[in-house]
């Protein structure tokens, strides 16, 4: 699980304007719904209108989430939560979002469509598993991106399907395994985030208890003229910059030879 601490870190300094819409893809227990409610609650009267999406396919978690938003809610936050107990890649294949009691949710505010976020965060799972039942159309759907495959893995696919979500000048923040910047099965992801918007990204202070350590990074995905590196108090590795590696890598990548994606739409920093 994420520590609200570090969600709270990595969201403070985005800008959530009025009217945004905000995609929190595998919620767990509400880590980063804190940390946007616990941001939108002093600022009521100039942001009254955000909409914040949560998915979360464990339903024990997906009860503390809705329990926590209840909460902050009734605090006085100026985000309108709602936690939907679902698999994220079902709701991406069908559009819409599950409903209560296996009934299926109706109405714009209820669908997951491409172009239709401004901000999405969150920390997707690692070394997943697929429903063996839409393993494969998942694999067609987002598995080739400008010309090169994608592994198919599950934050790799994650970081696909919600750069499709986003909105033209979007932004996405995830924390996600290291092995993204260098290892060769994750090339043509690279090569397609590089291709698509700018990449900032930022190596994280580890977290857990003892020897245990998590790294980053955070990719950071924001619009033109955004401030980069918006995680006052997360600490940078040292040693050559990750950004460097990652330019370098998509670089040496073959060039796309076709465009079976979306175009690129979202500029990224």
């Amino acid at each position: 699980m994420t520590p609200v601490s570090l969600a709270r870190e990595v969201v403070s300094g985005v800008d959530i304007v009025r009217g945004s819409r905000v995609l929190e893809p595998s919620c767990g227990d509400g880590a980063f719904l804190d940390a946007i409610m616990t941001g939108c609650r002093h600022s009521a009267e100039t942001k009254p209108s955000t909409e914040l999406v949560a998915i979360e396919v464990d339903t024990a978690l997906a009860d503390r989430s809705r329990a926590l938003v209840s909460r902050l809610a009734r605090e006085g936050s100026a985000a309108r939560a709602q936690v939907y107990e679902g698999d994220f890649f079902r709701c991406y294949l069908s559009g819409v979002l599950p409903g209560r009691k296996g009934s299926v949710s109706t109405g714009l505010r209820h669908t997951l469509l491409p172009g239709t976020f401004d901000l999405i965060v969150g920390n997707p799972p690692f070394g997943g598993t697929f429903e063996p039942h839409i393993e494969d159309t998942l694999d067609a759907r987002l598995g080739r991106r400008l010309g090169m495959k994608v592994k198919k893995e599950t934050y790799a696919f994650f970081l696909v399907a919600c750069i499709d979500l986003l909105r033209p000048g979007g932004r996405l923040l995830f924390i996600c395994s290291d092995s993204l910047l260098t290892i060769p099965t994750m090339r043509g992801l690279r090569h397609f985030l590089m291709h698509s918007g700018a990449v900032a990204i930022t190596s994280l202070k580890a977290w857990g208890d003892g020897p245990v350590r998590r790294l980053g990074p955070l990719f950071e995905f924001p619009p033109e003229g955004a401030l980069a590196g918006a995680t006052a108090g997360v600490r940078r590795e040292s040693g050559p910059r990750v950004e460097d590696l990652f330019r370098q890598e998509a670089d040496t990548a073959a060039p796309p030879t076709a465009s079976p994606g979306p175009a690129p739409a979202s500029t990224w920093h």
